[in-house]
């Protein structure tokens, strides 16, 4: 028993010397990406704790070894007392120690249910990639699919965009945007559709809309797309692109609000590129229902600078999501 005692106790004397330094630098950033993400879901009184919290790791920290020794020593004259009590206080020592091992074997049973829960879970590693739709594919079989699934819905790769492309609404909330859609792993809302259109830009969104009867009952929409519109010339016509976008997206959807994302993109693509983007990201913010990027720590894309890792996919629809306060 002691010896299990003491590897617990090198085990944490290990764990509370390698906590770091504070750094103002890093929890700036932090707190950046929270207010961000949970807007007013993040109390004041939870940012002001946390320093607090982390000064009195630090401080009980500062001695580990004497002070971990110490409680192990008390533990054991605990045990060695209880062992060596009196006669007339047997049966209420007794009734203690079967207490606190029912106690132990409660939480012990309540760990191992919640284990065995979590061991349920996606991650990750075991989530499968969206594939693609092959080109003979039904709308209504893979539609179904995706359902099933709660994955999003990636149209067919076509040249023929504003002729092929179709769409379906059946949700309340709705997410229509480019190939980088197709990347979120899961949806994880019964109540959100994502239809991924590769390739499309400003112009065939438009065209796609354009084909919609009127949806009264849709109530909210997001449509993330631009990166495909890098290379035209902002004012001159992505712009105007983007502006008969928002007016089909009305048409169709009278009811609903749309908001646009801030296009978020590479640092390392082109400099005119990023200028195009950025004056477009402009004009969203300060004309449009914009939804807030992605922490740019937490922001990754492929070897193309192009597409989003899967990671940052996930990460980039919770923040979108969270923002929508549905």
């Amino acid at each position: 028993m002691h010896t299990l005692q003491e590897h617990y106790t090198q085990v944490i004397i290990q764990l509370m010397e390698q906590i770091q330094g504070f750094s103002n630098l890093e929890w700036t950033v932090a707190i950046k990406w929270a207010k961000n993400r949970y807007k007013h879901k993040l109390k004041e009184g939870t940012l002001n704790f946390c320093p607090t919290l982390y000064a009195t790791a630090i401080q009980m920290a500062s001695s580990p070894q004497a002070q971990v020794n110490h409680a192990l020593q008390d533990s054991i004259k605990t045990s060695q007392h209880s062992s060596s009590g009196n006669d007339g206080d047997t049966g209420e020592t007794t009734m203690k120690q079967k207490g606190i091992r029912m106690m132990g074997q409660d939480k012990e049973r309540k760990s191992q249910t919640v284990t065995r829960s979590e061991s349920h879970l996606p991650t990750s590693a075991t989530v499968a990639k969206p594939t693609r739709v092959s080109s003979d594919s039904s709308d209504e079989e893979s539609l179904g699919t995706a359902n099933i699934r709660n994955t999003p819905y990636r149209h067919i790769n076509t040249n023929r965009k504003a002729t092929d492309w179709s769409i379906t609404i059946h949700k309340p909330i709705v997410f229509i945007g480019d190939s980088n859609l197709s990347r979120i792993p899961r949806v994880g809302n019964t109540n959100i559709q994502v239809d991924s259109f590769p390739g499309a830009n400003f112009l065939h969104m438009s065209k796609l809309l354009e084909k919609l009867p009127v949806h009264p009952h849709t109530q909210k929409i997001v449509i993330s797309i631009g990166l495909n519109n890098r290379q035209q010339q902002p004012h001159k016509t992505a712009i105007r692109q983007l502006q008969g976008l928002w007016r089909m997206a009305k048409k169709a959807f009278p009811n609903a609000t749309v908001y646009t994302p801030i296009i978020q993109f590479s640092d390392l693509l082109p400099i005119q590129e990023q200028r195009n983007l950025e004056a477009i990201n402009k004009y969203i913010e300060s004309h449009g229902n914009p939804l807030c990027e992605l922490n740019k720590l937490l922001f990754k894309v492929e070897r193309d600078c192009i597409h989003w890792t899967g990671i940052t996919a996930q990460r980039m629809f919770d923040c979108w999501v969270d923002q929508l306060n549905f």
